[in-house]
């Protein structure tokens, strides 16, 4: 798992997190979080899954997605 802060303040925040099975099948998500001020946060997801197709994470490579989101941090 790789994740490194960016921005002039470092306000935002990117990872990467790959796993590799030992029947063949792998997982990778890269993930970036940014926050637009102190009570909101923006971020996205991509995960993606291939192998072999009798390995778990191979059966699931139909079902890689992307993800969207936005957070409200109360005070």
């Amino acid at each position: 798992y790789f994740t490194k802060p960016f921005g002039t303040e470092q306000q935002g925040r990117w990872g990467n997190l790959t796993i590799f099975e030992d029947e063949g099948g792998y997982w990778n998500r890269f993930d970036v979080e940014y926050g637009l001020t102190d009570n909101w946060v923006v971020s996205g997801e991509l995960n993606s899954y291939w192998g072999d197709e009798e390995s778990w994470f191979g059966q699931l490579e139909e079902t890689s997605n992307i993800q969207v989101g936005v957070k409200y941090i109360c005070d």
